[in-house]
């Protein structure tokens, strides 16, 4: 996502995009003033870890990139998980 919080590429669908586009910019703002508090850091990166899938969130000055890799039994057995990317 760009500062607008517009998505610039997905290989989401439309309504996935536009489902994780709104949970992000919601999100990464609140953990990022919480560091700043807590530690006087801003947020670089993010991983959060479920049973299926990973969500991974790299902030840059000017976009953010989001990683959602499904990580579950079924994506192993397959050799190789799935991955679906957004830049934002």
């Amino acid at each position: 996502m760009n500062s607008d919080g517009v998505a610039l590429r997905s290989t989401f669908t439309n309504d996935q995009t536009l489902h994780y586009l709104a949970l992000v910019t919601g999100f990464v703002p609140k953990v990022n003033e919480a560091l700043l508090r807590l530690m006087g850091e801003s947020l670089d990166h993010i991983r959060i870890r479920a049973a299926d899938k990973e969500i991974l969130i790299f902030r840059d000055s000017d976009y953010t990139l989001l990683v959602v890799q499904h990580s579950g039994a079924d994506a192993f057995i397959r050799g190789r998980p799935d991955i679906t990317l957004i830049l934002l």
